[in-house]
């Protein structure tokens, strides 16, 4: 079997979790891409997916009733179902829109979208966004029921489907995601997330016991309800009596940016901090990139005298020469 390319194990354990139990269908659009699918549908097929090939044949037949049974009884006795077809995507989408599938996966050159900066969108709402007259046709399964269309090009699907960077564009019909307050379920990846964010330089380094107190109070944006996409935090009991809330721990996975992932996930910390009767909220980092966020975010940076001063007991002495402090009123 050829090697897909190397992704850490954490983050590669984390995407494969995502597909147990879900219906995939691959559709290579080229000849070159049928191998690269082979393996990453292998893959997804070992760890729990269920997985439908749909690779170019001599068949020009349209997907029938009897092909939609064919696939399923493969699937019901969970073996990676495979067809051949002169039109695969045509094929591939009919068969997707039959089953209703969680992703339908097309490969091919020139389908990831750009926009005119030439920055790759990683995610696109076709109910809010249009697309260009080529690609609405990869657009339409999304009517029919499929929960999302991933355009990749060849030799990048194990990093659009396997990666926090992504490498391809999303399509999805309505919103691709929710913020929503975390369960049990979402702790042990969202914990993930915040151990990148450390790694990356975004976060402080935190002990285990110190991400685990982190989660029952953290909001987190999931795509399609199932992947964590961003984590913050909103700290009161530290500062009780003095008005102020601490947004802690935020931070998005990459493939988001540009996205409004960030500020959707700072308005709604803002929602909660108000339900608490917290009138200001205060933010410390040591990254540019967040104080830059921060400012458009509508926080006024400030001296660390101007925020709470059980902030800096146990602060790293290491950050504390570097940490700027961001403050806004409610």
């Amino acid at each position: 079997m050829r090697a897909t390319p190397s992704v850490p194990d954490e983050e590669r354990h984390y995407y494969l979790d995502t597909f147990v139990g879900r219906t995939v269908i691959f559709a290579p659009l080229t000849d070159g891409a049928v191998a690269e699918c082979r393996d990453v549908a292998g893959e997804l097929h070992r760890h729990g997916a269920s997985v439908v090939l749909v690779e170019p044949g001599a068949s020009g037949e349209a997907i029938s009733g009897d092909d939609v049974t064919a696939v399923w009884r493969e699937l019901s006795h969970r073996r990676m179902a495979t067809l051949t077809r002169s039109d695969v995507r045509a094929a591939a989408e009919a068969l997707a829109a039959a089953g209703r599938v969680h992703k339908l996966v097309l490969v091919g050159t020139g389908l990831v979208l750009r926009d005119r900066g030439g920055e790759r969108r990683s995610f696109v709402d076709i109910a809010s966004a249009g697309l260009p007259g080529p690609l609405m046709d990869a657009a339409a399964p999304l009517y029919r029921g499929v929960e999302g269309v991933n355009l990749c090009e060849p030799g990048h699907v194990t990093a659009e489907l396997l990666t926090y960077e992504g490498s391809g564009t999303l399509l999805t019909l309505g919103d691709y995601g929710e913020v929503r307050p975390l369960g049990f379920d979402d702790y042990a990846s969202v914990a993930a997330l915040l151990r990148r964010g450390s790694t990356l330089g975004y976060l402080r380094p935190r002990e285990p016991d110190e991400i685990e107190a982190v989660l029952p109070r953290a909001l987190g944006f999931f795509v399609a309800g199932k992947s964590p996409a961003g984590v913050v935090a909103l700290e009161t009991d530290r500062y009780a009596g003095s008005g102020f809330g601490e947004l802690e721990s935020l931070f998005t996975i990459s493939r988001f940016h540009g996205e409004g992932v960030g500020r959707r996930l700072v308005e709604a910390l803002d929602d909660r901090a108000r339900e608490c009767d917290i009138s200001r909220v205060f933010a410390v980092t040591t990254n540019d990139d967040a104080a830059r966020f921060f400012g458009t975010c509508g926080y006024v940076e400030v001296g660390d005298a101007d925020v709470p001063p059980a902030k800096w007991v146990g602060y790293p002495a290491e950050r504390r020469g570097t940490a700027r402090c961001f403050v806004r009123e409610l």
